[in-house]
């Protein structure tokens, strides 16, 4: 019998693993206020541990208070805190970011948005162009809850029902559909293949529809939101009171193995490349 918790479908013997995304940054040529840089940080853990993780997280994070704890009111100590709590929990980490300063990146994204948008008007009848900033959101938390998936069933093996959660990003309505059904089911066939290929291993894994978080109410949003924050820091204008990189240092020397930071730039470059040699 399937059971329903926390608006989640329960499957009976299968391991339920929680996968979290948010971002950071203005995914924009044209609105760049963030040195440069739009990330993006994906953590994954089992369920059967949330409990335990959030509350060793609670005081540091603020993740019971009656409002969030916004990125403004981090400072620099606390940012320091939170890092080593999060650093001796049970958490699987990616960050991946892109830098839009890059003059090839921006060339070949110009150029693959003019495929894309010709291809839109004539497969699906979708007049409106897709903006860069769809293009990179989706590029971002595709390779981030991949990779950090993948990490995770390298060292394990059972089966999983994997339950994404993402920050409630505006889609338009036309692409809603592909982002949170469409990507999942691509996902899972990708993360399959890969485990086929690379370790002979036969993945027994589900994804189901990506869910939004939509209210600063819910402690997976308050905690993914804190997590992206201190990890935001080394990427911010080393001007900018918030810039410290020593915050994401003690979370990767804490994490080892369990955590991943990765520049995008180029591997974006080629995919783009290659999407648009396809069209």
């Amino acid at each position: 019998m399937l059971k329903l918790y926390r608006y989640m479908i329960i499957i009976p013997n299968q391991s339920e693993i929680i996968v979290l995304f948010d971002e950071f940054g203005t995914p924009s040529f044209k609105d760049i206020n963030t040195n440069n840089y739009f990330m993006g940080v994906s953590t994954l853990y089992e369920l059967d541990k949330e409990e335990d993780i959030l509350n060793a997280l609670d005081q540091s994070m603020g993740l019971s208070k009656s409002k969030p704890l916004k990125n403004d009111k981090i400072g620099k100590q606390r940012a320091i805190t939170i890092s080593n709590a999060a650093g001796k929990q049970d958490l699987h980490v990616t960050v991946g970011y892109l830098d839009l300063s890059d003059s090839e990146l921006r060339q070949s994204i110009d150029t693959y948005l003019k495929f894309c948008d010709k291809s839109r008007e004539k497969y699906r009848g979708i007049m409106k162009k897709r903006k860069e900033t769809h293009f990179f959101h989706s590029q971002l938390s595709n390779h981030c809850l991949f990779d950090v998936i993948i990490n995770y069933l390298i060292n394990n093996s059972g089966k999983y029902h994997f339950n994404i959660f993402i920050d409630d990003w505006i889609y338009p309505e036309s692409d809603r559909d592909i982002a949170l059904e469409y990507t999942p089911k691509k996902l899972q066939q990708r993360l399959r293949d890969y485990l086929i290929k690379n370790l002979n291993q036969d993945a027994r894994i589900l994804i189901d529809t990506i869910q939004t978080l939509k209210t600063d109410s819910s402690k997976r949003k308050r905690f993914i939101d804190a997590l992206t924050s201190i990890c935001s820091r080394t990427f911010i204008d080393k001007k900018n009171l918030k810039y410290d990189p020593q915050a994401l240092d003690i979370l990767k020397n804490k994490l080892k193995n369990k955590i991943k930071v990765e520049n995008l730039t180029k591997e974006t470059i080629q995919l783009v490349a290659e999407l648009s040699h396809d069209n």
